[in-house]
């Protein structure tokens, strides 16, 4: 009964413990369609879980802004980004996969530098094959 007792314990801490990737759902993008937003970088917010880049483009000649979730910074980190690889003013072009309710987010696939160096934001467990 004891190692009954403790195999239940360890099954559970494990459980708990283990990486969980289904609370960070992608699902409210269209994982199959892309869209490219040149613009300017408002904000680039370098935080767990997911880090946010914000944009300022046009739309039919009015401003709008846009709002790219990407994966971690661990993430961006591995893949050779670093706190400061974007800055407030940089222009650049984002592209991305679109909110699925027609929002002005998406989920950040890459960023073309002015020079036309291409950022890719690190492997996300939702879409492993990106």
């Amino acid at each position: 009964m004891r190692g009954r007792a403790v195999c239940i314990a360890v099954a559970s801490l494990f459980l708990l413990t283990s990486p969980m990737s289904s609370h960070h759902s992608q699902a409210m993008y269209e994982p199959n369609k892309e869209i490219t937003i040149p613009g300017v970088i408002t904000k680039f917010i370098w935080r767990n879980p997911h880090s946010w880049l914000y944009l300022d483009g046009t739309e039919n000649g009015a401003p709008v802004t846009w709002e790219f979730e990407t994966v971690s910074p661990n993430s961006m980190t591995r893949a050779g980004w670093k706190r400061d690889t974007l800055k407030v003013g940089d222009t650049v072009s984002v592209v991305g996969n679109p909110h699925k309710e027609g929002k002005k987010v998406a989920r950040l696939v890459r960023v073309i530098m002015p020079d036309g160096r291409v950022l890719l934001p690190g492997k996300d467990p939702a879409y492993p094959d990106k």
